[in-house]
């Protein structure tokens, strides 16, 4: 397989989805525009302003859709990258006949470790969910501190008491 050309379509695929992105901008302001029109034309009994805003809709509507539909199905570049190196990864592992000769304990530990991996570098790029933080400063709180806090903050005594 030849790489260089993979990667150099794996960015214009990236570049198609922003440029389409700003298609869909587009559209939709138009779109709400026309229908903002049509309410308008419709509370004020205006045939004339009615029909010359079903026009537009008839093909902003179709256009709007197939760009929202495409964008949504095109993975982004870290994505298909993931896609591609987790999928190619695992079909060396599953069909190597010297990658089945590891051992299991091994094949754990390297899983978990990665997943540690994962875990730090969600925390260092400042990923962590709400849950974490609300819990690391639960940790730094008083006793009383902390049952104000509950009693003030429903949502979080909930996750405290998870």
């Amino acid at each position: 397989m030849d790489y260089i050309k993979l990667f150099y379509w794996l960015t214009v695929v990236d570049g198609f989805k922003h440029v389409l992105l700003g298609v869909l901008i587009i559209f939709g302001i138009l779109l709400a525009l026309n229908v903002i029109l049509k309410l308008v034309s419709f509370i004020e009994s205006d045939e004339d302003l009615n029909d010359r805003c079903s026009k537009p809709l008839r093909w902003i509507i179709p256009i709007f859709s197939i760009c929202l539909l495409t964008h949504a199905f095109i993975p982004s570049k870290k994505d298909t990258l993931l896609i591609i190196g987790g999928g190619t990864t695992m079909n060396y592992v599953t069909t190597d006949s010297t990658c089945k000769q590891i051992p299991k304990e091994l094949s754990t530990f390297v899983i978990s470790e990665l997943k540690a991996m994962s875990a730090d570098a969600k925390t260092s790029l400042g990923v962590a969910d709400q849950q974490n933080k609300l819990l690391d400063e639960a940790k730094k709180m008083s006793s009383k501190e902390l049952i104000e806090k509950m009693k003030n903050d429903t949502s979080f005594a909930k996750i405290l008491l998870k």
